[in-house]
């Protein structure tokens, strides 16, 4: 079975709110406070008006997460986070990275 990952869509946006929403109520991992419907997620992740990359992994059988945080700190410098998570038979595998662009326009 291949992993696939593409572009978040509209037709996303349900799933992604029971993905995020008990990550929200949980507390302590992410700023917001305010569990997400499907429009509010669809302006703030997958049809923002700003820079913002929203992925969907799909895999039969497999869940995983993939988290992106963008800082927009100019129009000439990006900084955030990727994070991702799976969990198979038991086992949990994390993986985080940091990154910078830099970019000339």
């Amino acid at each position: 079975m291949a992993l696939r990952i593409r572009p978040a869509a509209k037709d996303d946006a349900q799933a992604l709110t029971q993905v995020v929403n008990p990550i929200i109520a949980a507390g302590g991992t992410t700023a917001h406070q305010t569990p997400f419907d499907e429009s509010r997620l669809l302006r703030h992740y997958i049809a923002p008006p700003m820079l913002v990359s929203c992925q969907v992994a799909e895999q039969d059988g497999i869940p995983m997460t993939i988290n992106f945080h963008w800082n927009v700190e100019n129009e000439r410098r990006i900084t955030g986070d990727l994070e991702s998570t799976v969990t198979q038979q038991g086992m949990t595998c994390r993986m985080s990275r940091t990154y910078e662009l830099d970019y000339d326009g």
